[in-house]
């Protein structure tokens, strides 16, 4: 979805989205569901994918504004940026879990 995102925000001038709302637009055991493995070599290969795409994105590219009903500004900027501190939002609390006591964990 974000990959498309991103997409649409290289072709479109102005692209509209819509919110992406687990329980609402998709089921929430969708994610659940996923093979683990499975999912890990997805993601390694979508984000090679993406970061190729925003390899190639020119000044304009990176201007470009949407719109998205959850957002006062959302531009192709603002898109890479949420995903940049989604990711590394995970990776702290894969972090966090490998190096935090386990009695700590459970207060």
């Amino acid at each position: 979805m974000l990959y498309d995102r991103l997409v649409r925000f290289k072709t479109e001038e102005c692209p509209e989205f819509k919110a992406y709302i687990p329980g609402k637009n998709v089921p929430d055991s969708m994610l659940i569901e996923l093979d683990l493995d499975e999912s890990l070599q997805k993601f390694r290969e979508e984000r090679k994918k993406l970061v190729e795409l925003i390899s190639d994105f020119s000044d304009t590219d990176w201007e470009n504004e949407g719109k998205h009903p959850e957002y006062k500004m959302y531009s192709s900027y603002i898109l890479v940026r949420h995903i940049l501190m989604h990711d590394h939002l995970h990776m702290y609390r894969i972090e966090e879990q490998w190096i935090t006591n386990d009695e700590y964990l459970r207060q």
